[in-house]
């Protein structure tokens, strides 16, 4: 019996190891098409708006293992367009119509 938050579908013995292009292919090919159902959607929200929040030393230990990671230009160069586009949709939005 697996333990809570393994995944069931994967054998341990390729836990871990790359799947082919073909492969993530097929797996794409087979999801395609496919909705959740309105009482499965309803059943995710409400797991996650029951979740409970970390704690304060949980986000302690998180924001300590992010600091000092440096961005990569590109990411930076990501960050800017996202704040420049988040700038001037802000703008656009407070003009009178």
């Amino acid at each position: 019996m697996a333990k809570h938050g393994e995944n069931c579908n994967k054998s341990l013995a390729n836990k871990g190891r790359p799947r082919s292009k073909e492969t993530n292919a097929k797996m794409s090919l087979s999801k395609k098409g496919k909705h959740a159902s309105d009482e499965t959607r309803a059943k995710l929200s409400a797991a996650w708006k029951n979740r409970k929040p970390c704690s304060e030393e949980t986000r302690a230990k998180m924001s300590l293992a992010k600091k000092g990671k440096p961005h990569s230009n590109e990411h930076k160069a990501n960050l800017s367009l996202a704040l420049k586009r988040r700038n001037s949709l802000t703008i656009l939005n407070r003009l009178p119509k």
